[in-house]
C-alpha cells in the first residue's frame, strides 16, 4: 500500500523562498535558451543566389557552422526551418 502524498492546498501561498527558486530556475531556463538562439546570429555569409526559401541575401554563419536566414530562419545545411531561431528574430 501506498502512502497518500500531501499536496499543497489549491489557494495556499507559495512561500517567499520557493518562489524564488521557482522564479531564478526560469530565469536561469529563458536565459539559457536566450543566449543558444543569439549565438546562432553570426556573420554574413550569403551563398550565391542568397537564402533558397525567401531568396533574402543576408544569410548569417553561426557558431555552430550552419547557415540560417535572418529573414525566414531557413538552416540550409539542415534543410528545414529552425523554429526556435525563428522564435528569437521575432
Amino acid at each position: 500500500m501506498t502512502k497518500d502524498r500531501e499536496y499543497p492546498k489549491k489557494d495556499a501561498p507559495l512561500s517567499q523562498s520557493g518562489l524564488s527558486d521557482l522564479l531564478s530556475a526560469t530565469q536561469a531556463e529563458e536565459d539559457s535558451h536566450f543566449d543558444e538562439q543569439v549565438a546562432k546570429c553570426g556573420d554574413y555569409d550569403n551563398p550565391e543566389n542568397g537564402c533558397p526559401k525567401c531568396g533574402r541575401q543576408r544569410v548569417m554563419l553561426d557558431a555552430d557552422k550552419k547557415h540560417r536566414c535572418e529573414k525566414c530562419a531557413w538552416c540550409i545545411e539542415d534543410n528545414d526551418y529552425d523554429g526556435d531561431f525563428f522564435r528569437h528574430l521575432r
